[in-house]
């Protein structure tokens, strides 16, 4: 997005740029001659973009459903559209961030962890008994999937897992795919 290339912290109406175009598209194609009853997305344009994109791709003719629990974390409205290299903003974010494994801390109107694990926990309750559903989100969004099926649900040991997830161990880039699968009562996650 240009969001992204600009290294701002995004809002909800940051559009994708030529890059997310082509990553939505190259995404579409991964999925070709994959059975997909249902495509859910975030309501920020990008996600929605990025849903139609394959739609199209994809020759689909099944509507694409908004779901809010699909939306990226809310950072403080402080930051959004401003230089993640900001000295302000850095000192700011670095106050967030030491604080965020406290429940009671809030700086402003941001989402913390355990807000975050929350909607982790209705999004899936909800996709339980959904078959081949392509789901279009946010990093932040993954992270917290990802520390939830680690952990196994325990809301102090998942936002613990959230702040120490190494990124480059696992790719949870821009346009990354993972299947998520619900077997004999637990959730798993796979590269696609």
């Amino acid at each position: 997005t240009v969001g992204n290339a600009g290294n701002r912290y995004q809002t909800s109406a940051v559009l994708l740029n030529d890059q997310g175009h082509i990553q939505a598209k190259i995404r579409a194609e991964t999925l070709r001659n994959k059975a997909i009853n249902k495509i859910v997305t975030s309501p920020y344009t990008r996600a929605q973009q990025t849903a139609k994109i394959i739609q199209t791709e994809l020759g689909l003719s099944i509507p694409i459903d908004l779901d809010d629990n699909l939306r990226e974390m809310k950072h403080p409205s402080i930051l959004e559209g401003r230089l993640k290299t900001d000295p302000d903003i850095v000192q700011l974010k670095t106050e967030i961030d030491s604080n965020r494994l406290n429940p009671l801390y809030r700086h402003s109107d941001e989402e913390t962890l355990f807000m975050l694990y929350d909607r982790v926990m209705n999004l899936l309750d909800s996709l339980v008994k959904d078959v081949n559903t392509v789901l279009i989100t946010h990093g932040g969004l993954l992270r917290m999937v990802l520390s939830y099926i680690q952990t196994q649900g325990d809301a102090h040991a998942s936002a613990a897992h959230f702040m120490d997830l190494d990124i480059a161990a696992f790719p949870l880039n821009n346009a990354a795919m993972l299947t998520l699968e619900y077997k004999n009562s637990k959730w798993m996650m796979h590269e696609l």
